[in-house]
């Protein structure tokens, strides 16, 4: 079943959430690792394989903030994605399981 997601946002700041999330998702993956995307009616998921425990799911979306061991992130591609789509009416979710993050951005 092909399901649509309709969201009525601006293209290039639409452009710029995709594709901070599939940035990220190759950014920060293993050799050898996975890059899920999933698309449906209510949202877009982004998942990939990498460090082998979560993410601070209560700062990553603070601007500056970056993964001990990550020195080479700037801090703004999370919070940037969190600002669009509050703009919106977006929720933008982060969770950890199966040795995957998972990046979530629904309605």
């Amino acid at each position: 079943k092909c399901e649509q997601l309709v969201v009525d946002i601006d293209a290039g700041l639409a452009r710029i959430m995709v594709d901070n999330l599939l940035r990220n998702a190759f950014n920060h993956n293993i050799s050898g690792g996975r890059v899920i995307v999933e698309v449906g009616s209510e949202g877009l998921m982004v998942a990939n394989s990498g460090a082998d425990e979560p993410l601070d799911a209560e700062r990553i979306f603070t601007r500056f903030y970056h993964s001990p061991g990550n020195e080479h992130s700037n801090g703004l591609g999370l919070p940037i994605e969190a600002a669009i789509a509050n703009r919106y009416g977006l929720k933008v979710e982060y969770s950890f399981g199966d040795s995957l993050h998972k990046f979530k951005i629904f309605k």
